[in-house]
């Protein structure tokens, strides 16, 4: 993981010493939340945005050959990091995939992070996905920028194929992390957008099967899609963020 590619320091006295990360989404990289980053930073806080293993490459198969393990390692490594910085607080946030991640962290802190939550993420255990449609898109998309588009075609039936082993695991994983997330005990907030292209929204009630209501802040945005970070109507969805930062620092 490089750290200073993606870490912003506050310069100056405006810094709250506390330090966040931001994981991005499935395919994504840290330009998922990178406005996010850089406006926490402007407030004060310091931010590292991370890149799972596999993402921000031209080559599909650099993602469907990470396992969910790697990004596993790479959110300890995140928070090892950030724990090295002697912050006061850190807290843990992530969009899709992202999100998935970050709650994994939360569920199994030993008491280094002070909250924390996700952002348009299925971490419910039912909770159904399908990316078949926008992977294969964003695969194709990445040889025609190598002028590979015939390969594209030899390769489909495999990249189909590794996907969807992929994604089983992912589910296996949401699963299992399931009953953990009753050991969250740390305020966690929770963004579900009612245009999400990618992910089905999901009531207040259902997070309250598994997230104790003494910890969860949620919020529902109507009129927002998935990539919740750069969406241009995203201001509300900030200022609750925003504005939980600062109730959980108190």
């Amino acid at each position: 993981m490089n750290t200073t590619e993606n870490y912003y320091p506050v310069q100056g006295s405006q810094s709250k010493n506390i330090g966040i990360i931001l994981f991005h989404a499935y395919t994504g990289t840290p330009n998922d939340v990178n406005l996010l980053a850089r406006k926490l930073n402007r407030n004060g806080y310091d931010v590292l945005c991370p890149v799972f293993q596999g993402h921000g490459t031209d080559d599909i198969f650099d993602i469907l050959n990470a396992p969910i393990s790697s990004w596993q390692e790479d959110a300890k490594q995140a928070l090892a990091f950030m724990v090295d910085q002697a912050y006061d607080s850190i807290m843990v946030f992530g969009l899709s995939l992202g999100g998935i991640i970050a709650t994994w962290l939360l569920s199994q802190d030993q008491g280094q992070l002070k909250a924390g939550g996700m952002f348009n993420s299925p971490i419910l255990p039912d909770s159904l996905v399908d990316l078949q449609t926008p992977f294969l898109a964003y695969a194709r998309a990445l040889y025609m920028s190598n002028n590979r588009l015939e390969q594209f075609v030899n390769d489909k039936k495999q990249i189909i194929d590794q996907h969807n082993q992929q994604m089983q695991a992912l589910n296996d994983f949401r699963q299992a992390m399931g009953p953990k997330l009753t050991k969250i005990n740390v305020p966690f907030f929770v963004a579900q957008s009612g245009q999400d292209e990618l992910v089905d929204s999901r009531p207040e009630a259902d997070f309250l099967t598994f997230i104790n209501p003494n910890y969860l802040d949620y919020h529902f945005y109507p009129d927002n899609s998935h990539v919740i970070t750069v969406n241009r109507n995203r201001q509300a969805f900030e200022q609750d963020l925003f504005e939980f930062l600062e109730q959980a620092n108190q």
